[in-house]
């Protein structure tokens, strides 16, 4: 995990925050309908390079959109045997998963944090199942 030598207040202001963490959207660009041609192409063309680029140890996927993509794109499958469905982002939510091929890194599918989860889904299951998969990632020396 990350840690820092003063408060969490300094660790943003000072930019080491964004040494460490880096946000983006799995879709590129927008445009109309789900499985577009378009859409795979912003996924192929631009996503894939970003990662590669970029080389995380760690993606957070928000939301089934974004895991779909990745599970997808980048055959994420989870890091240890499990009888959750990983096509349901509600039962791999803190599933530590892991992609093949070319973009060799962990992925942590979470659902999405808006306001229709919370009535499904309590925040400290939330949290608890969110920390479970970071603690995984932990414990194989990242």
């Amino acid at each position: 995990m990350v840690s820092f030598s003063s408060t969490w207040q300094d660790y943003l202001q000072d930019e080491a925050f964004y040494d460490d963490f880096y946000m983006t959207d799995v879709v590129k660009y927008r445009v109309d309908g789900p499985n577009s041609a378009e859409k795979r192409a912003s996924v192929n063309e631009f996503l894939r390079e970003e990662l590669s680029t970029i080389d995380p140890e760690l993606i957070f996927a928000f939301g089934g959109d974004a895991w779909g993509i990745l599970r997808k794109h980048f055959d994420a499958t989870p890091s240890e045997t499990t009888s959750v469905d990983p096509g349901k982002i509600m039962q791999i939510h803190g599933t530590l998963c892991e992609t093949g091929g070319e973009v060799d890194t962990k992925i942590l599918p979470l659902s999405h944090m808006s306001g229709q989860v919370w009535w499904r889904f309590p925040p400290e299951e939330y949290i608890e199942r969110m920390e479970t998969g970071l603690r995984e990632w932990k414990a194989l020396g990242k």
